[in-house]
């Protein structure tokens, strides 16, 4: 009887451990984000030219050309990471070009913005991402957005040249709270760039542009 048991012991065991591999926890779901509709809270003003505005895509270094979503533990704030499961929709960018076409149609910005045109624009925006991720500390999350954005004449002549960061505290520590955050910095950034380049429009240095 005990040379009985001790043959079956290693049986039941074997099978305990297969029976546990079919009740493994199941694989994670990737889910993508997107940001919402851009709201434009200040007042209309005029709009930059009587023309057409064409935005290029946005220039950024490796990390921030991937779609994974990127944060730090990091106190010194000197490394980033990736999530494995979550996603911006599209680049970041594509993401961040199509969302100031956007906001600077939704600010009546010019006749006509969009990302290629048939006919020569009378300014264009290029953009460079600085920072587009967010910050994981102990007491808080902070999404981080920083962006360096151009404005060109119908020349080529650079008509204004400003670096711009937006840091805002997430209302939660999940990622669904981080994109929410993400979303305000950047529409801040954006808010931010049209009063600037109004400004640097009408500067008499620099004279209206058609």
């Amino acid at each position: 009887m005990i040379a009985s048991a001790r043959a079956i012991l290693p049986m039941l065991l074997v099978a305990g451990m297969l029976g546990g591999c079919g009740r493994s926890a199941p694989i994670p779901t990737d889910t993508y984000y997107r940001l919402a509709a851009p709201r434009v809270t200040a007042a209309a003003g005029q709009p930059l030219t009587d023309g057409g505005i064409l935005v290029e895509a946005f220039q950024a270094d490796a990390l921030y050309r991937e779609r994974p979503l990127l944060f730090s533990e990091d106190a010194a704030d000197l490394t980033l990471k990736q999530y494995h499961h979550h996603h911006w929709q599209e680049s970041p960018p594509r993401l961040l070009r199509e969302q100031l076409i956007l906001y600077l149609r939704a600010a009546n910005a010019a006749p006509w913005v969009a990302s290629r045109a048939d006919q020569a624009p009378a300014m264009t925006i290029r953009g460079r991402i600085r920072r587009f991720e967010h910050i994981i500390g102990a007491d808080a999350v902070t999404a981080r957005v920083a962006l360096e954005l151009q404005l060109l004449g119908p020349d080529g002549g650079v008509v204004m040249l400003r670096d711009y960061q937006r840091d805002e505290p997430a209302a939660g520590r999940d990622v669904a709270s981080v994109v929410a955050a993400m979303d305000v910095a950047v529409n801040s950034v954006f808010e931010r760039f049209l009063a600037d380049a109004r400004a640097a429009v009408r500067a008499p240095a620099t004279g209206r542009l058609p």
